[in-house]
């Protein structure tokens, strides 16, 4: 069930809930920091419907990794899951062309998808 207005809806996803009742969904705590950068992302089309624990986005990450002589950045992908049944009705294109959107306001212009949660 979504709570009221907003919040953490999973321990990763944080809503807000919308005039029309759907829900605007992005990440609680995005990667960022200790040289960690979001590279690329791929979300969900609009209209697909996803079970509880389907991916909702794929980040794809850069991280700067030290050692005492030299730095290197190490690519990896962290999958953000939907937490309810849900059918995605619109996608943020700004974040695909701007992944930092969502490390720099992610409940603001960094929200990833818009939709409906599907009750049975």
């Amino acid at each position: 069930m979504v709570p009221d207005r907003s919040g953490a809806l999973a321990p990763d996803v944080w809503h807000t809930v919308e005039a029309d009742g759907s829900v605007r969904l992005s990440m609680a705590e995005p990667p960022g920091g200790n040289g960690t950068f979001i590279t690329g992302i791929a979300i969900a089309p609009a209209g697909s419907s996803l079970q509880a624990g389907d991916v909702l986005c794929t980040l794809d990450l850069k991280t700067k990794v030290c050692d005492v002589h030299t730095c290197r950045y190490v690519e990896s992908a962290l999958q953000l899951r939907a937490p309810e049944p849900l059918r995605v009705t619109a996608i943020n294109r700004e974040l695909q062309e701007d992944p930092v959107l969502l490390q720099v306001d992610p409940r603001g212009a960094g929200w990833i998808v818009t939709a409906h949660i599907l009750r049975p």
